[in-house]
């Protein structure tokens, strides 16, 4: 018999329970086997079914504190609209997949009735909503409709674009795999936010995917399927869940790839090349983004600068139960916008403060926070005026750090609510402590290289 859904608390149920050691085990069987593969074989591979465990370990934690404690939220709604496309797929898998492949309209919202609930409205007619309800009914079907289950397993194939975006840091940089496997793979806010049934844990998994597909494909010139369809698959899921990540990943990513070919020895590589590429760029990522216009809706050129505005007033709103901030008003300008660049930026990076967590969840980030603000002014002492030069020195340094700052800074612009910052933020965190920690290493080897001759 079909399970009708009701919108509401949800309930576990014991034989959740009795079933999650046993997908745990079987995902543990096949990560094992691609743990053995030549693939792995560099320095931090032994990290790879640790950092799955901390996957599995907060998809768990996510679970538990979304059921028992906030009793609500989300991640409850994208499961049960989720649950309405699972039990038509009991009904009838052919209407399953058209809809499910088929644009969301009143039409094909009438293939589903009381027996198989309906997906709730303001996700089914949202498109960005309606394509993680996509992406999640499949494995709910695969997970027997199970909450815990479907959490579980969806942070386990999150994992993977996480742990590629590690092996290509590591790759670069051999010597610092212990930091980089803090930076990428342990980071609490990851763990947490990066595994849930969330918009959030397919599009930090994207943004890492991405990342190494454009190392892969445009750097280092390894052209395969595989890593051609994971490109396609990353860029797919940004511009249909979160556009603003593409939007700021595109030109930090074309500026990565474009120095990278650029030897800078000479007064016109410096001085006339360089200044020069850096503004075609810009141009080329603008008329790229204006021509993305019907896909970013209201993140689209024309449009964006009034959705910051409405989006920050928005969450400061006295119904998110006093958990806002305000970094002052501005208005929809370029100006107005960029008038708030440090205290949006310094906001998108290191708050929330501890001082401003309100619950445990709250505070696990403010400690975070506090570390990236002394990791922070560690660097910047130690490495001084040699910032730029090192940041040149390797350009997917560069890179990092000007995709996280930028990224910091859109986030830290239209977001005025601690709850949405930390989740928002998470695309950022296997970036922007990666740099520092990579710069610190930079700053060594130089001062060594110095000290030998």
């Amino acid at each position: 018999m079909i399970r009708t859904t009701y919108f509401g608390n949800l309930e576990m149920q014991t034989w959740e329970f009795v079933l999650l050691p046993i997908y745990i085990a079987i995902i543990f069987f096949f990560a094992y086997r691609f743990g053995k593969g030549k693939r792995l074989q560099l320095p931090g591979h032994g990290y790879f079914i640790w950092g799955l465990a901390a996957k599995i370990f907060g998809a768990i934690a996510f679970v538990l504190i979304y059921i028992y404690y906030y009793k609500g939220g989300d991640t409850i709604s994208y499961y049960q609209s989720s649950m309405a496309f699972a039990n038509l797929f009991e009904r009838s898998p052919s209407d399953f997949f058209h809809v499910l492949f088929s644009e969301a309209s009143m039409e094909n919202r009438s293939y589903f009735d009381i027996n198989t609930g309906y997906p709730l409205g303001y996700m089914y007619f949202d498109t960005k909503t309606f394509t993680v309800i996509r992406l999640v009914s499949p494995i709910l079907i695969l997970s027997f409709k199970s909450y815990l289950l479907s959490t579980v397993v969806l942070s386990s194939l999150s994992y993977y674009g996480i742990w590629k975006l590690y092996t290509m840091l590591v790759e670069y940089f051999p010597k610092v795999y212990k930091q980089l496997a803090l930076t990428v793979i342990f980071m609490p806010s990851m763990i947490f936010w990066g595994s849930g049934l969330l918009k959030d844990t397919f599009t930090l998994s994207a943004t890492c995917l991405l990342v190494y597909s454009i190392n892969e494909l445009m750097i280092k010139r390894r052209f395969t399927p595989g890593k051609i369809f994971g490109f396609l698959i990353g860029l797919y899921v940004l511009i249909s869940i979160k556009p603003y990540i593409f939007m700021v990943l595109l030109p930090c990513a074309l500026l990565w790839i474009a120095y990278t070919f650029i030897k800078q020895t000479n007064f016109w590589m410096n001085y006339v090349v360089v200044p020069l590429v850096t503004l075609l760029v810009v141009g080329g990522s603008l008329l790229i983004l204006n021509s993305l216009g019907n896909t970013l809706s209201k993140f689209a050129l024309d449009q964006a600068l009034e959705t910051v505005v409405v989006t920050q007033q928005d969450l400061k709103s006295d119904y998110y139960g006093g958990n806002s901030f305000d970094i002052g008003d501005f208005d929809a300008s370029i100006g107005g916008v960029a008038s708030k660049f440090p205290i949006a930026t310094a906001s998108g990076l290191y708050r929330p403060g501890v001082w401003e967590s309100r619950s445990v969840v709250m505070m696990l980030s403010g400690l975070e926070n506090l570390f990236l603000l002394i990791l922070t002014a560690w660097v910047l002492v130690k490495v001084r005026w040699k910032l730029l030069k090192l940041m040149f020195t390797e350009r997917v340094v560069f890179f990092m750090l000007i995709f996280a700052v930028l990224f910091a800074f859109v986030i830290g612009i239209s977001t005025s609510n601690f709850g949405a910052l930390v989740r928002f933020k998470i695309p950022l965190l296997p970036f922007f402590p990666s740099a520092l920690f990579i710069l610190l290493h930079l700053h060594k080897q130089q001062s060594k290289r110095q000290l030998t001759h």
